[in-house]
């Protein structure tokens, strides 16, 4: 009998004391989803106040909203998530102007970032070496997030929408490591991952976006360059035959420039331009 009773007391402290830690831990997680706390943003906890650029910025995350419930902008049915990246078409680093579509929609001029955009909420993920900086380009709209830390996208997303959601994306400007990834993570939660045709950020931008730079292409002189475009081209091919591949398909747009001695200046301080280039055994084809 005294050791049944031992048993019981011991059994009820054990849940006593698990009750207080699910409890932390629930704490725990809503603190994370919400994300830092913003000291510019404690005072607008009840009511959001909005003047400038702030206004501008809140005025476009409702448009992009509205677009998501857009069947004619989606093609498809309404999304319920859309997911916006700091990269242009090439993953480039370094954009031209009318490639900023994360800035134009956040305000974060950093160059690597990713917002996510919900019916209800929006989130920002940056490097650490940025996150001073988009907590104060950003508006309280947002959550901003530190890269390697949780939730990671995926997270936040399983957190704030129930299965049988639909997150939109460009799949120009989603990397492809980044898309496998968060494909399989939201697909363990029935949350589905969705190419959209139309990218939602242009279609509010619209006749306000930029026209894209297309400035002239010069030949890089073999003095500064080092090597011939044909000899590192050779090069290529014998790597290609070694490995058994018949083609090369370059987007990088460094990488262009470098192996076929050019330069330009589409982009801003960086002598590039926008270009793809596929090299065959046989062919160079550039676009």
């Amino acid at each position: 009998m005294v050791w049944k009773l031992a048993a019981n007391f011991l059994l009820a402290s054990t849940l006593l004391a698990l009750v207080p830690a699910d409890a932390a831990n629930g704490q725990q997680q809503q603190h994370q989803q919400r994300g830092p706390r913003r000291a510019k943003c404690l005072n607008q906890d009840r009511i959001q106040l909005y003047d400038g650029h702030d206004k501008v910025l809140h005025q476009r995350l409702q448009s992009i909203r509205n677009e998501m419930r857009t069947r004619p902008s989606t093609q498809s049915t309404e999304v319920d998530a859309y997911l916006v990246t700091s990269y242009d078409e090439h993953m480039s680093d370094h954009l031209m102007e009318s490639d900023q579509r994360l800035k134009f929609l956040s305000g974060f001029s950093g160059n690597s970032g990713e917002a996510v955009v919900t019916g209800k909420s929006a989130a920002l993920w940056v490097d650490a070496r940025f996150y001073d900086q988009a907590d104060h380009e950003v508006n309280c709209d947002w959550k901003i997030f530190r890269r390697g830390e949780h939730p990671t996208i995926g997270e936040w997303i399983m957190n704030e929408l129930p299965g049988d959601s639909r997150v939109g994306a460009d799949p120009h400007f989603v990397p492809h490591s980044l898309w496998i990834n968060l494909d399989r993570q939201l697909n363990s939660e029935f949350i589905k991952l969705v190419k959209l045709h139309r990218n939602l950020v242009d279609l509010v931008w619209g006749s306000r976006r930029p026209l894209p730079r297309s400035g002239s292409v010069k030949v890089h002189p073999m003095w500064l360059a080092g090597d011939s475009w044909d000899a590192k081209v050779n090069r290529l091919r014998s790597n290609l035959t070694a490995m058994r591949c018949d083609a090369m398909i370059i987007t990088s747009l460094t990488e262009v420039a470098y192996i076929l001695n050019v330069r330009g200046n589409d982009i801003p301080y960086t002598p590039v331009f926008k270009a793809y280039l596929l090299i065959s055994n046989r062919e160079i084809i550039l676009y």
